[in-house]
């Protein structure tokens, strides 16, 4: 990006074609003001996270099997358009098969198990803190930290879904807590004629400042690009459905579409089959605590 800008610089003091240099530069700029200056919406946290500080890791994969992913993160501080240096990024996510390290008992092709993953997000959405882990397994967890350009990668595997194909009814409560209406056609809602969805594939995220939780998210990926990960092992088979984000109530409740993962193509500019790798800038403001950070 330093280098883009000292072209367009160096074309609007010496080039000929000042036009030119200037249209360049006002593209430059609106890339700027759009990728390193907007606040980025926070997710929810999730079930599964877990704090492992010792995860100090770029490769998070151990032994888990799945189609190569390198991801590029960039923090800015959007305060100042600048870069958030040393802060540290937690990822945690599903392997291609719908197991979180940590939970690997909450098996997402058990029912019981599933009915039990379902009710940790459930309570989630209700503000109880998430469940104790089921083993120490840590496939797909790691920590990094931002360099002076704000910037920390992780190679990591595409994501499968929780859920599969399976959605059921739950029925938590008797009496809705406040923040629900009466009537709802909300997922978790008592009332609700409707069901509780499987989740899109996605990658969690969560940002620390001085040992402040300044940012929580989740990541996605555009329908088309899912839809072709289909075709390849071990993701074959696993959905029947075409995939579509918009399905997600978590997606659309956080403004998912706000939170996708750029960018994404092939490592080695031909195949997906070979690795992908993808980009993300999240904005926030580093002086504020995360509103969706969960209690430990």
């Amino acid at each position: 990006m330093i280098s883009n800008v000292f072209l367009c610089v160096f074309l609007a003091v010496f080039g000929a074609h000042h036009f030119a240099a200037g249209q360049l530069c006002a593209r430059l700029g609106r890339h700027l003001l759009e990728t390193k200056c907007i606040l980025t919406p926070e997710g929810g946290e999730g079930p599964y996270y877990l704090s492992y500080p010792e995860l100090i890791r770029s490769d998070i994969r151990e032994d888990r099997q799945g189609l190569k992913l390198k991801l590029k993160f960039t923090l800015t501080d959007v305060t100042k358009c600048e870069p958030i240096r040393n802060a540290s990024i937690d990822v945690w996510q599903a392997d291609p098969y719908g197991f979180y390290s940590s939970y690997t008992k909450n098996s997402p092709d058990a029912k019981r198990r599933r009915r039990r993953a379902a009710v940790d997000e459930a309570k989630l959405a209700l503000g109880v803190p998430h469940s104790p882990p089921t083993d120490n397994t840590t496939f797909l967890r790691g920590v990094q930290f931002t360099d002076d350009q704000g910037r920390a990668e992780f190679t990591t595997v595409f994501p499968g879904k929780k859920f599969l194909e399976t959605q059921f009814r739950i029925l938590l409560i008797k009496t809705p807590p406040p923040h629900f209406p009466a009537i709802s056609t909300h997922p978790l809602h008592p009332s609700s004629p409707g069901w509780y969805a499987f989740r899109t594939p996605h990658i969690h995220v969560m940002a620390h400042v001085d040992g402040k939780t300044v940012h929580v998210s989740q990541l996605y990926f555009q329908n088309s690009l899912i839809n072709q990960i289909k075709r390849f092992s071990p993701y074959k088979g696993r959905a029947k459905l075409a995939a579509k984000n918009e399905a997600d109530y978590i997606f659309r409740r956080d403004s998912g579409h706000l939170t996708m993962i750029n960018n994404v193509r092939p490592s080695d500019g031909k195949r997906l089959s070979r690795g992908l790798t993808g980009e993300v800038t999240l904005g926030m403001d580093p002086s504020k605590q995360s509103v969706k950070a969960l209690k430990p």
